[in-house]
């Protein structure tokens, strides 16, 4: 069996750096925990409620672009037409900057392929068996996918 496959990241500059969001105080504690207990230095938490054009332009102005976005279980939200402009306002079509990256980890289906328009284009769908994820009834069945997706630029950029 291959070894799973490795995102196309972006160039990076220093060094990384991670910026967890979350609309829950509680996430962020957690995450903020866990970083502490890991000695992760580079991890920052901000709320950020996805829900907000106010919360969204601000976050993104003071924080953004990124390079790379991770989201998982990310529930209703990755079935609405919103996930485009809201992942399209945190990222770089730019393609000095490689274009960013956005891996979604959900049930297998969830998440659409990109609309045309949508400044997104689909690279791959990973089966979570790739990972080692599995049903608890078959070890060759996977209930989750990941949906690598690389921002494309567009005219009204």
């Amino acid at each position: 069996r291959e070894p799973p496959r490795s995102l196309p990241l972006p160039p990076s500059g220093e060094g990384a750096s991670v910026m967890a969001t979350d609309r829950a105080n509680q996430s962020l504690a957690l995450v903020t925990a866990n970083a502490a207990l890991n000695e992760l230095h580079n991890v920052r938490v901000a709320p950020l409620d996805y829900e907000s054009d106010v919360d969204l332009a601000s976050f993104s102005e003071a924080h953004g672009p990124y390079d790379l976005i991770l989201g998982g279980a990310l529930m209703a939200f990755v079935t609405t037409p919103r996930v485009w402009p809201v992942l399209r306002s945190l990222t770089s079509g730019s393609m000095a900057r490689g274009g960013s990256v956005v891996a979604l980890a959900h049930t297998v289906g969830t998440i659409p392929t990109p609309p045309e328009g949508s400044g997104f284009h689909e690279l791959e769908r990973v089966s979570g068996l790739e990972y080692g994820f599995h049903t608890r009834w078959a070890s060759d069945e996977s209930d989750f996918e990941i949906v690598v997706l690389q921002r494309i630029s567009l005219p009204s950029d």
